[in-house]
């Protein structure tokens, strides 16, 4: 069983919001805390909808969701969006490969949460090279 413990996720939202509230004070960008906000709910509202409907996305990703579009909304809308997207990609791209080398079947749970971090800090490591 894979899991992304709440223990972890769930004070992490308060210790980020109160994080990018002191940057958006020192930087005098209020724009972004909101910007961050609604890409939270918005990045949790889409994988929400995604676990529900059975795409292999279990809770722990639908909070791990919110928490990427909270920290990468507030950096800019394309990040947050280009972010989640190569974090479904790069698990796709994992899942095919586990199947194609036979070492998981096509209903086979893998854990969506590496892919995820890892969408989100290549889209951060890339976003410079693409301004």
């Amino acid at each position: 069983m894979h899991r992304l413990p709440d223990g972890l996720q769930l004070p992490a939202y308060p210790a980020f919001a109160l994080l990018l509230a002191l940057a958006s004070w020192h930087t005098g960008r209020w724009d972004s805390l909101l910007r961050a906000g609604i890409a939270a709910v918005l990045a949790f509202g889409v994988f929400l909808g995604m676990a529900m409907i059975g795409s292999g996305m279990g809770y722990g990703d639908v909070k791990l969701a919110g928490l990427l579009g909270l920290l990468l909304g507030w950096v800019a809308w394309p990040l947050a969006l280009w972010g989640l997207a190569a974090g479904i990609v790069i698990g796709g791209l994992v899942a095919t490969g586990l199947m194609l080398t036979r070492k998981a079947e096509r209903t086979a749970e893998f854990a969506y949460g590496p892919p995820l971090i890892t969408g989100a800090l290549f889209t951060l490591a890339v976003a410079p090279i693409l301004r």
